[in-house]
């Protein structure tokens, strides 16, 4: 119900991101919709440092330190 849904945004609201791929659509979408919405992105992994670099957000170095990062409560594969 709606108490559901709503405790569900609160949850991920709490909660940090971590993006694998880094790409156009994460970079023009994803990430605006994030911090409107008032989300923390811990940061992101692509194998590209160029798109990791354009996004403006923390890199992780690798896809096993990004899911390794226990403040990480929610992974956007993209």
């Amino acid at each position: 119900g709606e108490d559901g849904a709503r405790r569900a945004w609160v949850i991920l609201a709490i909660m940090r991101i971590g993006i694998v791929g880094v790409g156009k659509i994460v970079r023009s979408s994803h990430l605006s919709a994030y911090r409107q919405a008032g989300y923390d992105v811990a940061g992101g992994y692509d194998p590209s440092p160029e798109a990791i670099a354009e996004s403006g957000i923390p890199a992780y170095g690798s896809l096993d330190e990004l899911l390794a990062d226990p403040t990480i409560g929610v992974v956007d594969v993209a």
